[in-house]
């Protein structure tokens, strides 16, 4: 596939004022700008996970179809007048190469801009991946939000979505259920479900329940982890074992036994990890795979995709303290190890993008992003090598 190389850089970054409203008390708005808090990720539409996508092996469409390709980025262009470039996206995996996408932030270097809550359907399978705003039928509707989170359950079709905040303050433990069989929010009653701001979740095969873990609150992160039961709206906390570190911004997958926790940050200007952590829901005990001490460096709103046969999963962007960061690595699940992987092109550093899938021989979607002065308004796919095309 061809496309446009596109690298709209902003003319000048002006670092912006310090966002007001609640937040822990150095976890909630960083200073300099309202970028306080990521958004996560959740899983989706037939086949279930998370964010960093649901290792499930489509296989591909046709062996004979398998192109000539290196593990590479490669850019492409905006949608034209349909998602305008902005950050800390809300978004929910489903599956198929597409993506529920909610909310995020539009304020740049120069102020203006508002948080938004707007629906879109990202499609990966689109050349290049597209996006479709969705209206939703008449009724209520979440406000407009970012850095919450969202997970997506295959047996009821429908997103979960949980938390965020908007420039003044947190939305709290308000849950919201986004319905793709007729485009309908419902706002759910449980409350009491934890912290709500950068907040992690995913879609676990094993008991058709989705997890939230950690997030932040005005009193400060959390590590504990909840479970959201679609059959009868309730939430439940975990009493776990060995839990890890209170943090937020982290993200968290599944895989087919077990769930992964990656990365995170207690606060904005401290403990920002690199660790990976296993939990298992048969006997609720947490596992370190790989302790904060190794490379890469730690940082907040990862981006992550892992692979469909579970053997890996890609690791990279984010920030450390106010610092963009550019690097990417594997973390093989085999051996609990980090490689880095240098490739070139890349795209700019950033955080606060989320991943988003790709279509067959993608690993995945790059979407803008958060330079910690200006919006970074380009898209990238990540293209799997043609070796590993039997797979990806």
């Amino acid at each position: 596939m061809t496309r446009v190389l596109c690298l709209l850089l902003s003319a000048c970054p002006v670092v912006l004022t310090a966002c007001p409203g609640p937040g822990p008390e150095d976890a909630g708005p960083d200073a300099g700008a309202p970028h306080a808090a990521a958004a996560d990720a959740g899983d989706g539409a037939d086949a279930g996970g998370d964010d960093a996508g649901d290792g499930v092996d489509a296989g591909p469409p046709d062996a004979q179809e398998i192109p000539e390709q290196d593990l590479g980025w490669e850019s492409f262009d905006p949608p034209d007048g349909i998602m305008d470039a902005q950050w800390a996206h809300i978004s929910a995996d489903l599956g198929d190469g597409r993506a529920f996408v909610f909310g995020g932030i539009d304020v740049g270097a120069f102020g203006g801009g508002s948080v938004l809550g707007h629906t879109y359907l990202f499609d990966a399978n689109q050349d290049p991946p597209g996006f479709t705003e969705v209206t939703p039928a008449i009724g209520s509707s979440p406000e407009p939000r970012y850095c919450g989170c969202a997970a997506y359950h295959p047996e009821y079709n429908k997103v979960l979505l949980y938390g965020g905040r908007d420039l003044g303050a947190l939305m709290g433990s308000t849950t919201w259920v986004f319905d793709l069989d007729d485009n309908s929010w419902t706002i759910s009653t449980p409350f009491g479900s934890g912290p709500g701001l950068g907040c992690s979740m995913a879609y676990y095969p094993g008991d058709g329940k989705v997890y939230k873990f950690g997030g932040a609150s005005a009193g400060g992160s959390s590590n504990r982890l909840w479970t959201y039961d679609f059959s009868d709206d309730t939430w439940t906390e975990i009493e776990d074992v060995d839990p890890p570190s209170a943090r937020y911004d982290a993200e968290l997958f599944a895989l087919s036994d077990r769930l992964i926790v990656a990365g995170g940050a207690a606060s904005a200007q401290n403990d920002f990890r690199s660790d990976v952590w296993s939990f298992n829901p048969a006997n609720n005990k947490w596992v370190e795979l790989s302790p904060n001490a190794q490379e890469p460096t730690g940082r907040r709103v990862p981006w992550v995709r892992v692979a469909p046969d579970q053997s890996h999963f890609y690791f990279g962007f984010g920030n450390n303290f106010g610092e963009p960061l550019d690097d990417l690595w594997t973390f093989d699940l085999a051996d609990n190890t980090f490689t880095a992987v240098d490739l070139d092109p890349a795209p700019l550093a950033r955080s606060f993008s989320r991943a988003l899938p790709g279509g067959w021989g993608e690993i995945g979607t790059l979407m803008y992003g958060y330079d910690m002065l200006d919006i970074v308004p380009d898209l990238w796919t990540l293209n799997a090598s043609s070796e590993a095309l039997t797979w990806w």
